[in-house]
């Protein structure tokens, strides 16, 4: 805390005004970094009806957005532990969530998305099976883009979520 007061040009009493500890500081940039994504992801979804499409594009923008902001997807996903999430209010009042949680809300009221599965549950798999796309193309080293795994990974999502009839 002492070395971000300082880069920001201000004492470091004033810093904890704002911000309880450096994991409140940390959740209130990943707060305003998924409040980006969302925007963006809203931005994307203009003009989609088809909930498999919307899930698609979002799932899409999410891939694209953590290729083009590399650290802060290393942030988000590798560095911060899950139990600083769930002690954080980010973990509940992540804007992401909302966003998909409308997508799978709606999804069930058309019957595309399974609706005897908990939104809470399709949420955690969206997020973590994303979360684990990034991770493992960094560990591979990036050998290809990662939006090119959108397919397989949508794929996993669909098949654990949708309510395909044909």
């Amino acid at each position: 805390m002492r070395e971000v007061a300082r880069k920001a040009g201000m004492s470091f009493s004033t810093i904890y005004k704002y911000y309880k500890n450096k994991n409140h500081l940390l959740f209130s940039f990943i707060r305003y970094w998924f409040s980006q994504l969302q925007d963006r992801i809203r931005d994307h979804l203009q003009g989609i009806e088809d909930t498999r499409e919307k899930l698609r594009k979002l799932v899409w923008v999410q891939l694209d957005f953590f290729e083009r902001n590399e650290d802060i997807g290393r942030i988000i996903w590798v560095r911060t532990p899950f139990s600083a999430w769930l002690a954080d209010e980010a973990y509940e009042e992540n804007p992401l969530l909302e966003i998909i949680l409308e997508i799978l809300r709606e999804g069930q009221a058309r019957g595309m998305i399974d609706s005897r599965i908990r939104t809470a549950l399709c949420v955690n798999l969206i997020t973590s099976t994303t979360s684990w796309a990034f991770i493992n193309w960094i560990y591979r080293e990036k050998e290809k883009r990662l939006t090119d795994e959108l397919q397989p990974v949508f794929d996993v999502i669909w098949r654990a979520v949708g309510n395909d009839t044909d």
